[in-house]
């Protein structure tokens, strides 16, 4: 998955002789500093060669006798070249925990974007090959099997069949091949489904007032106009829709993901513990764009 990442930062770090350790810089042992050294040397040659099989093992190695910044840098950028993406961000992560005030800090953070923003792949199945799949309120024409390359992050899989319904969330993970099955019950009734943004999950969801229902449900409301609300983490996205008695009127509501995806990246101590907010900051929420569709699926 290399080639749909355009990287920043290509060049490999020629660190000096490691000499001490990184996390309290008291010198090492002789012995353990003269096989440091060497593994460290033998790792650079192997790269110089072309071998990156070797270089990483010897950068390994390095780092489990001696860790040191310089170790975790150079790892990670061979994990890249050799296309190990999430092993390459997980180094790059260490790079920076071990060297929090690192003067390339900024541009390995960016790669280090790049990198977990790289899509994975889903391989979806179902036990009934009528199904209709929705992807984040995007009808998907062909399949089961449904084979999806998508950006990392929660998702939102709506299925239909002409007598039920199906929503599961799935968590892409960046640079991985992951699959699940959308397993449709013989029979669900209703005529209206609110469903939403992966990271919503099934927060409480209001028609007319009515706060008994949840989002990505396939429900029975009676035909005409109704009014729904979405409440998540005090927020709220709402529309007036006209429901049908007889088809599935299927409402999206996409809500861009206030949480940044992935793990947040390791941050440098501050001088200085700073105080906390007097005030609670109000919940972002995001603008919802919303699409109304008619679902008809034809009978087998």
């Amino acid at each position: 998955m290399l080639s749909r990442v355009a990287f920043a930062l290509a060049t490999v770090l020629v660190a000096g002789p490691i000499a001490a350790r990184a996390d309290d810089d008291q010198p090492l042992p002789a012995r353990v500093e003269a096989a440091a050294k060497a593994a460290f040397a033998e790792a650079q040659a192997a790269d110089r060669a072309g071998d990156r099989k070797t270089a990483i093992e010897r950068y390994r190695k390095v780092d489990r006798i001696a860790p040191h910044p310089n170790v975790s840098f150079n790892l990670a950028d061979v994990l890249r070249r050799d296309h190990d993406l999430r092993g390459a961000a997980a180094a790059y992560r260490e790079y920076l925990t071990r060297a929090p005030g690192a003067r390339d800090r900024a541009k390995v953070e960016r790669l280090i974007r790049q990198l977990e923003a790289t899509p994975g792949e889903l391989d979806i199945s179902s036990n009934d090959d009528t199904a209709v799949l929705y992807v984040d309120g995007v009808k998907r024409d062909r399949g089961p099997p449904w084979f999806l390359e998508m950006a990392p992050g929660p998702h939102r899989f709506d299925a239909f069949t002409a007598l039920s319904f199906r929503s599961l969330t799935h968590d892409v993970d960046f640079d991985r091949s992951s699959g699940f099955s959308m397993t449709m019950p013989a029979r669900v009734d209703g005529n209206l489904v609110v469903s939403g943004s992966g990271w919503l999950g099934r927060p409480q969801l209001a028609i007319d007032g009515d706060d008994d229902f949840r989002v990505a449900e396939l429900i029975t409301v009676t035909a005409g106009e109704r009014a729904f609300e979405i409440v998540k983490d005090g927020c709220r996205w709402g529309k007036t829709v006209e429901v049908t008695a007889d088809d599935v009127t299927y409402v999206f509501v996409d809500v861009p993901n206030p949480r940044p995806i992935g793990k947040p990246l390791p941050t440098p101590k501050p001088a200085v513990r700073p105080k906390p907010p007097a005030i609670k900051a109000p919940p972002v929420c995001g603008k919802a764009t919303i699409t109304i569709q008619r679902i008809a699926v034809p009978l087998p």
